[in-house]
């Protein structure tokens, strides 16, 4: 993955990806065709990223996200719905 961040937490994210061996960082204003290249090529030739990219794919399948979000936003509208009758 090559990230370029433009505003806000992207900053933070891109280098979050960058640190965990997830992908690039560059800079959209400061880069070049041969800066570019050199990143895809870096990333072509990491044999482990195929490999940490699938682990987190496998993490992320794992997790009850889904679920837990599907109560909580149904807990959160039962919970509206009582108290809009109680008033």
């Amino acid at each position: 993955m090559i990230v370029m961040p433009l505003i806000g937490d992207q900053y933070d994210n891109a280098q979050r990806v960058a640190d965990l061996g997830f992908g690039v960082r560059m800079s959209p204003y400061r880069f070049d065709s041969v800066a570019l290249i050199d990143a895809i090529e870096k990333l072509l030739a990491d044999d482990g990223l195929k490999q940490r990219l699938a682990e987190a794919r496998d993490g992320i399948r794992r997790a009850p996200g889904g679920q837990v979000g599907g109560t909580l936003v149904s807990d959160l509208a039962a919970s509206s719905a009582g108290s809009s009758e109680a008033s």
